[in-house]
């Protein structure tokens, strides 16, 4: 049986390890452990995790950037891939989003990552535009997608309003933004 819960124990082994195996199977250039360290510290951070019993089959990484959640990583298990489970992770990951009073959800995919353009399309993304030279190994744009989100999200805890995730503004944007940028490998 699978089910999804927040990653409180990101930082620490095993399951730092775990995520670290998932994400290379899943990206030519993957997150660092220092990279996974800085998200599990971050309180903008939403760290969920896809668990098949007491296993690891994916996870999802965003931060709250001041009333829109950032979708920084998702990744499933290859093995567990074309299954719904990504689809059952992003919901989660968008019920959340809603919890805390986002407004919106953004990302960045690789152009030519059909399976996740196709993935967000189904979840109602939309392109609203693309960063040219985005990705490295190999050198490639990403189309950047947003979802408007409703909230009360009604998936999540009856429907009750969240909590504003305006906070973010106080906790510092711009090293948020300095993260994101070393991240994607953009000159500061």
């Amino acid at each position: 049986m699978y089910h999804v819960k927040e990653m409180v124990t990101l930082s620490q082994e095993p399951l730092l390890l775990r995520v670290l195996q998932i994400e290379e199977e899943s990206f030519s250039v993957p997150w660092t452990t220092a990279e996974f360290q800085l998200a599990a510290a971050d309180v903008r951070a939403v760290n969920l995790g896809l668990w098949r019993g007491e296993r690891l089959a994916g996870y999802a990484i965003a931060f709250d950037e001041a009333g829109e959640l950032h979708l920084a990583s998702l990744a499933i298990e290859e093995s567990h891939r074309r299954q719904g489970w990504g689809s059952h992770l992003l919901r989660q990951v968008l019920a959340r989003a809603a919890e805390r009073g986002c407004r919106s959800c953004r990302l960045e995919v690789r152009e030519s990552n059909r399976p996740a353009l196709e993935l967000y399309r189904r979840h109602a993304f939309e392109v609203t535009g693309a960063k040219r030279r985005f990705y490295t190994s190999p050198v490639e744009d990403a189309v950047v997608m947003v979802r408007q989100l409703s909230s009360p999200c009604p998936e999540v805890d009856g429907g009750r309003p969240a909590a504003n995730c305006n906070q973010a503004e106080k906790l510092g944007g711009k090293a948020m933004h300095r993260w994101t940028a070393r991240r994607n490998l953009w000159p500061e």
